[in-house]
């Protein structure tokens, strides 16, 4: 199969162009994502005739499994009321505006970017390492443009040389210390600095695979990975950011585990035990607060800190969340921004944005999705025959992204009122998403030596 794609021009080149594809998703090259799904599809549309064979061998071997949640989540997301257009807008509801062309080549990119993943993973055209650089480099180029206009714009450190400073437009008044440049399609646009601020966590933590460098020579690997994480890096800093550098710990803790051979120790069943326990607990008292069993949401709220552990405002969103999707009230979607006058969303989380905009069935779709995801990156971390320092570079930006977004994903970017009707970002559209899909089917090859030794011997035959 690997001869046959390389002797063909036709494959090599879409191969090549699929790559290019996800560097400007990464990008969000020109606003214009919508465009580079369609090529997406177009591209895995050419290059499945290749694949083919390996195709249906796969596909009862996990592939299939993997499609269908991202394909249901992309038809819900075609139906969900928050994504259509209605001749009225009100401040309490969220329309998108998305016409219906626009929400199908949503769907079929979401899932042609999945496909060519598993493509450009089953040919072994590019090497693990570029593929993982150009994703890195795609997200760190808008950072590093927005952080240069945040400084000109701004100055270094703002948040604190304009503590408590306000400034004016349209007549209504922004909180300064919270605004960055942020690099928008072609323009440079006022926007929130936790947007920046998520973006740029996330590409330092990539960083962390250099504490693996005694097992990789290979410099332009650590060059790449050193200057993608210094802007990130860079940009908290002089964003005085700080906050965000919690976000790591977790990445950290698993480099640090890996790094001194601890994991090992970890892998039996009292701390498998003890971390289902710690889940357990914390789902039970979850569900009894969100149904206010024994009183519960009473209790919280007469301690400071029980109440901001389990009452605070992003709480109490996801417990009305949570019961309008369980109770069968939000099956595929609500737009309203309110509810029983308590402001409900968006919710800071991107789970919870999931069950409220795309109702119980997309976040069932999505969260199933999710865990077949994690199964099958716990299978290329164990059998893959990649260098460590690339799946800690991989396990870490990934780990930093879930926790970032489980509290602060940003679905408003934009600062000014006037940039509202673009000022929505449903994760079907965040290229932080969309990677990850790509990454999905880029996993799902594992590349094991005996399977290599294989083909060469029959090669020789």
């Amino acid at each position: 199969m690997k001869v046959k794609i390389r002797e063909s021009r036709l494959a090599l080149i879409s191969l090549f162009l699929a790559l290019e594809v996800v560097l400007f998703i990464a990008l969000d090259f020109g606003n214009i994502g919508t465009v580079f799904k369609g090529l997406a599809f177009i591209l895995a549309a050419i290059l499945a005739p290749f694949f083919f064979e390996e195709m249906k061998l796969d596909l009862g071997q996990g592939l299939y499994v993997l499609l269908m949640p991202i394909l249901f989540y992309a038809l819900v997301t075609m139906v969900a009321p928050a994504y259509g257009s209605y001749p009225e807008m009100y401040l309490n509801e969220v329309f998108m505006q998305l016409s219906f062309i626009t929400r199908l080549i949503n769907l079929l990119g979401v899932v042609s970017l999945l496909l060519l993943g598993y493509f450009i993973g089953k040919s072994e055209v590019f090497a693990t390492k570029h593929i993982f650089i150009v994703v890195l480099a795609g997200l760190a180029a808008p950072v590093l443009v927005s952080l240069f206009a945040t400084l000109i714009n701004y100055g270094f450190f703002h948040p604190l040389v304009y503590k408590n400073l306000v400034t004016y437009y349209s007549g209504q008044e922004y909180d300064v210390a919270s605004q960055a440049s942020l690099l928008y399609g072609f323009r440079i646009m006022v926007g929130d600095l936790k947007a920046l601020a998520s973006m740029a966590v996330i590409i330092a933590s990539a960083g962390l695979g250099l504490l693996f460098l005694n097992e990789q020579k290979d410099k332009f690997t650590i060059i790449s990975l050193a200057i993608i994480s210094a802007i990130g890096l860079l940009t908290l800093i002089l964003t005085a950011s700080f906050a965000a550098l919690i976000y790591l710990l977790p990445a950290l803790i698993f480099a640090l585990l890996l790094k001194f051979d601890l994991l090992k120790k970890l892998k039996n069943k009292v701390t498998l035990g003890v971390v289902l326990g710690l889940v357990a607990i914390g789902t039970l008292i979850f569900l009894l607060t969100a149904y206010n069993v024994f009183n519960l949401q009473v209790v919280w709220q007469t301690n400071r800190i029980t109440r901001k552990l389990f009452f605070n405002g992003y709480m109490q969103r996801f417990y009305i969340v949570f019961k309008e999707a369980v109770g069968f009230r939000n099956l595929y979607g609500y737009f309203v921004m309110t509810l029983n006058g308590n402001k409900i969303f968006p919710t800071g989380n991107f789970l919870f944005d999931v069950m409220w905009m795309d109702g119980l069935i997309g976040f069932l779709a999505l969260f199933a999705f999710l865990v077949i995801f994690v199964m099958r990156l716990v299978k290329y971390f164990n059998k893959d025959k990649d260098d460590k320092i690339l799946k800690v570079v991989l396990i870490s930006v990934l780990l930093t992204a879930f926790f970032r977004f489980m509290l602060r994903y940003p679905f408003n970017i934009f600062t000014y009122e006037d940039f509202r009707a673009i000022n929505y970002f449903p994760i079907i559209n965040s290229p932080i998403f969309l990677l990850i899909v790509f990454i999905a089917g880029c996993v799902f090859v594992v590349k094991e030596e005996h399977k290599d030794e294989e083909e060469v011997t029959h090669e020789e035959k």
